[in-house]
């Protein structure tokens, strides 16, 4: 009885949500999660943790062992426009609790400013996913670039000079821009092993 309940329920959140566009429907969902006191994410392990089938990820697509990364609404968004899937983004992405990481064995770029603007606006692509913005704060930028080891102590601001992908200032921030964030797209192709 109590799962025909839950059925007739998802049946009239489905046809409530199916009009709406991918925006509209973050909006909503994000609101009943609140409005009902439970977490996307906690909804999101209650429902892997009790499938007995296989596990989709919010794409419909299945699953691979870990499930799909948690995302914000825009990096779901971002995923699903650029083509890409979970598995691609976990070979350039750790994803734990609200945190994203950069866990590439290196930045692409044929010279360290590339490698430096490439690092930021992957970053930018971390902060996505996990806030739904792709802004990097710069101290953490350089922190990156130095992990990375392509941290010119002279030279790292001239990595911002010209280019549309970063805007912003070292005082204020980097936001990553729209053909920014396309760009991500083919770095996160390009650094994941299974490529397109």
């Amino acid at each position: 009885m109590e799962l025909d309940r839950e059925l007739k329920a998802m049946g009239l959140v489905l046809a409530a949500l199916d009009p709406l566009e991918v925006e509209e429907r973050a909006r909503v969902i994000a609101w009943a999660t609140q409005k009902f006191g439970v977490q996307g994410h906690q909804a999101l392990k209650f429902n892997d943790q009790n499938s007995k089938s296989k596990s989709y990820d919010r794409f419909g697509a299945e699953a691979d062992a870990g499930g799909s990364p948690p995302l914000s609404g825009r990096g779901t968004s971002w995923l699903r426009q650029n083509g890409l899937n979970s598995h691609q983004l976990s070979e350039v992405f750790h994803f734990e609790d609200n945190r994203v990481e950069i866990i590439a064995a290196e930045i692409p770029g044929a010279s360290v400013k590339d490698k430096v603007r490439n690092t930021y606006i992957l970053l930018g692509l971390s902060n996505l996913f996990a806030t739904g913005t792709p802004t990097v704060v710069d101290a953490l930028g350089r922190s990156v670039c130095q992990t990375f080891g392509v941290y010119d102590r002279t030279n790292h601001s001239k990595a911002f000079k010209g280019g549309n992908e970063l805007t912003g200032s070292v005082k204020s921030g980097w936001t990553v821009t729209v053909p920014g964030l396309r760009y991500a797209a083919t770095l996160v192709k390009q650094m994941s092993k299974s490529g397109d």
